[in-house]
């Protein structure tokens, strides 16, 4: 939450002409609901399923940019239908940065739902996932943004 998947991947996505999807925007479309009254009317659960349904779901299409939730990389599954799907980048900031960003915002569930506490804990367990399944990292806390996109324009041309 709060590393520029969103600003970036529509960025990529306008670069490459490809289909931007945000998962999570996608879920609450399809839900017809906000993320944040999903996770409070039907729960983490049943948000995390409808990850998984969606992950699989875009699996099988043509190429596109995506932005997965933060919390998409919890299950295996999801990570498999990851690592089988393309290129995947990890977005970093460090935890400071992300809870300044993150502090006044409303529409993130778990930002509202927990401690600054729980959400480091939250952040240090999630961290070894993400630099497991990227095949490589940017640091968004002191770069801007057009920095970050040439220097993904590149790696991706050298692939």
């Amino acid at each position: 939450m709060g590393s520029g998947k969103t600003t970036i991947g529509r960025q990529l996505a306008t670069h490459y002409s490809l289909p931007f999807i945000d998962c999570d925007e996608c879920i609450a479309s399809e839900e017809n609901i906000s993320i944040s009254e999903l996770f409070r009317t039907k729960g983490e659960a049943y948000f995390r399923d409808k990850e998984t349904q969606l992950i699989r779901t875009l699996k099988s299409k043509s190429p596109h940019i995506i932005s997965t939730g933060g919390g998409m990389i919890l299950s295996q599954v999801n990570q498999d239908y990851l690592t089988q799907m393309g290129h995947i980048i990890y977005l970093h900031a460090d935890f400071d940065t992300l809870r300044s960003r993150l502090q006044k915002c409303t529409n993130r569930p778990l930002v509202g739902q927990k401690t600054s506490h729980e959400l480091e804990t939250m952040y240090l367990k999630r961290l070894p996932l993400y630099r497991h399944l990227a095949r490589i990292e940017f640091d968004t806390a002191s770069s801007p943004i057009a920095s970050i996109l040439k220097r993904i324009y590149t790696h991706l041309k050298d692939i």
